[in-house]
């Protein structure tokens, strides 16, 4: 059995058991957790995300893509990310309470003639009956994610979590010395075939997916030849303020100490993208009102953004910035699934045409 109290900093992960909470007494009597997904095979040999992606595709063919992307990161989440060690937790529905267990077995597919219960991962629940009121309210928000699988995403919270599990109190926010959490972090050609298969047939040529800056041609309503510099967008734990998310932007040939800019030639219109996985969401910045910057400068968006997204389709956000030192402007950022990622880009576009003209300000 795995030890709770190991010195590394932990992973918590919120493991919901059904909209009414109708798996409830089964995960907890049977020392599991897992999040439904009947008419699926056995995952135990898939080896990557994409693969993942694929194989919901062809299952689920009248899924959205917001709804594949969504199902995919959380499945791949439960078959590859879900370790030994980290902590469960399930807001339970029926009694308002918390459970909090420790991971014992990794994912495995259990023979159960109920198909609702074969995609599962091990749990030693130590803990059933922490009131729910017992939390602070940013870790109830964490809590209370639409997600049915999704890592635990408050400051602090896996620590804050095995703190419920132990003592039944939540000690908010810690003074933390330590390292953060690691996200698990897209390669870039991960990150562009997530954007292509979004835009999907409105793409009539692009650059080679493992090679940064992504080059595109897209046909349709707006006619562009892009060049797309994509980032992970991540919120690790004490990281950045309650509720931000960031990327970090490096360009090619960035060296440390150095001022990066983004490649304006040949008449292509830059797009600076953030993709946050676990929410399947992309947010596009004003490029343009990014120059000469720092090596691995963080540019951020609030959560509430990509939720609105999540929620939506699509949503935005005032920020008020300095490009370069020079006058003060106004970015919108604006976030957006998978189905509306053709629609943002236009707006992005547009905004960025009113933005130079002045019209923003």
């Amino acid at each position: 059995m795995a030890d709770s109290n190991r010195t590394e900093v932990l992973t918590a992960w919120l493991i919901r058991a059904g909209s009414d909470g109708e798996r409830e007494d089964f995960v907890l009597g049977h020392g599991l957790a897992f999040g439904g997904w009947d008419d699926l095979p056995d995952l135990s040999g898939v080896s990557s995300r994409g693969e993942m992606k694929g194989i919901l595709r062809r299952l689920l063919p009248g899924r959205s893509k917001m709804s594949v992307a969504n199902y995919s990161g959380q499945l791949w989440a439960l078959r590859a990310h879900v370790s030994v060690g980290d902590l469960v937790v399930l807001p339970r529905k029926k009694t308002r309470q918390i459970a909090i267990g420790v991971v014992t077995g990794e994912y495995w597919y259990r023979d159960d003639p109920d198909p609702d219960r074969r995609h599962v991962v091990s749990v030693d629940w130590r803990r059933t009956d922490v009131p729910w009121e017992a939390a602070h309210e940013d870790l109830r928000d964490s809590l209370s994610s639409p997600r049915t699988i999704c890592k635990v995403k408050c400051d602090d919270g896996a620590q804050r979590i095995r703190e419920l599990m132990t003592t039944g109190r939540d000690p908010g926010t810690l003074d933390h010395s330590g390292a953060a959490t690691p996200n698990d972090r897209m390669t870039p050609s991960e990150l562009h075939t997530e954007f292509l298969a979004a835009l999907s047939d409105l793409v009539v040529e692009h650059s080679d997916l493992g090679a940064k800056p992504l080059e595109l041609q897209i046909q349709g309503s707006l006619p562009l030849r892009a060049r797309v510099y994509m980032y992970n967008a991540t919120r690790p734990p004490g990281g950045r303020p309650a509720g931000e998310y960031k990327i970090q932007l490096i360009v090619p040939n960035h060296e440390r100490g150095q001022r990066g800019n983004f490649d304006l030639s040949d008449g292509r219109t830059v797009l600076l993208v953030g993709y946050a996985a676990e929410d399947a969401v992309f947010v596009l910045w004003d490029a343009g009102a990014y120059r000469d910057f720092a090596y691995s400068r963080n540019v951020q968006v609030k959560s509430e953004t990509i939720l609105a997204a999540f929620a939506r389709g699509i949503g935005r956000q005032e920020r008020r910035l300095r490009p370069g030192g020079g006058m003060m402007v106004r970015e919108t950022v604006v976030a957006a699934t998978a189905d509306h990622l053709a629609e943002a880009i236009a707006l992005r576009v547009d905004l960025s045409r009113k933005r130079l003209l002045g019209e923003l300000n």
